[in-house]
């Protein structure tokens, strides 16, 4: 069995044409397409914040796994301008920053950063 130790660090990726993205199951992201979850965290962060925040991190594993999309993608044939795309994804990363989950430490074992709140 393969397994990981430490973290993942993802560099470059390729979208082909019929890409959809990490599709989430719940909340404000529910069974959207990775074009239509940077739509609703743009709008989202508009009227809230905070649930911007908190759809960042109820979502991370899409967030994470669309990230590169959306970064490389030209929103702008959709009504995205450049400037506001890379304003959104500034958020996300300060969103991501705030809501991430706690990295065990050389002198803190797994077992105790899985017993803390996030």
């Amino acid at each position: 069995m393969l397994r990981f130790r430490g973290l993942i660090n993802v560099e470059t990726a390729y979208f082909g044409a019929g890409f959809r993205g990490c599709v989430p199951d719940e909340f404000g992201l529910k069974g959207k397409d990775t074009v239509s979850q940077f739509f609703t965290l743009s709008k989202m962060h508009d009227y809230s914040t905070f649930d911007f925040v908190c759809e960042v991190s109820a979502n991370r594993k899409a967030v994470y796994l669309n990230f590169l999309f959306w970064v490389q993608f030209d929103f702008t044939p959709l009504g995205i301008e450049m400037a506001r795309r890379d304003e959104v994804i500034r958020m996300i990363k300060e969103a991501w920053r705030l809501k991430q989950p706690r990295r065990p430490t050389s002198r803190q074992p797994l077992e105790a950063v899985s017993r803390q709140r996030i």
